[in-house]
């Protein structure tokens, strides 16, 4: 185990180095990307695929291209849907997942006794610790 000052030093220059290969597999990603996205663009168009993977055959290469969906749902147009069900003596959970969220900024503001009825339904976890250092007198 080395010292502190020293570690210090040498991590910083192992995160310039990282830095300045990020940023050129970052170029080299760019032109790849310019070399096979005309082509994958045309395929995508010719069969409709707008999401999902695709593939083709370029200069002796399989290059396969994955482009997950991601579907995002009004929240009040959901909840209108879910009392209309509701209201029509049907069962609304068997269309709409319901998630409750309290936002913790919102928890910490309760008074303690309404606090105190969520708190079994409350779990904190811990992320990953993170590390700032300050040599002095440099």
């Amino acid at each position: 185990m080395g010292d502190l000052k020293e570690l210090l030093k040498q991590k910083s220059e192992i995160e310039e180095h990282i830095k300045n290969l990020q940023m050129s597999l970052s170029e080299t990603i760019g032109d790849i990307e310019s070399i096979v996205s005309g082509d994958l663009l045309l395929q995508r168009k010719t069969t409709g695929k707008e999401t999902g993977t695709i593939s083709l055959l370029m200069s002796g290469v399989t290059v396969k291209q994955d482009i997950p969906k991601k579907v995002e749902w009004d929240q009040n147009i959901l909840k209108d849907i879910y009392i209309k069900i509701k209201d029509a003596d049907d069962d609304p959970s068997l269309y709409i997942d319901v998630k409750y969220n309290v936002p913790e900024k919102s928890y910490s503001t309760f008074p303690a006794q309404v606090q105190n009825m969520f708190n079994p339904a409350r779990t904190i976890k811990t992320g990953k610790p993170s590390y700032k250092f300050e040599i002095k007198g440099e």
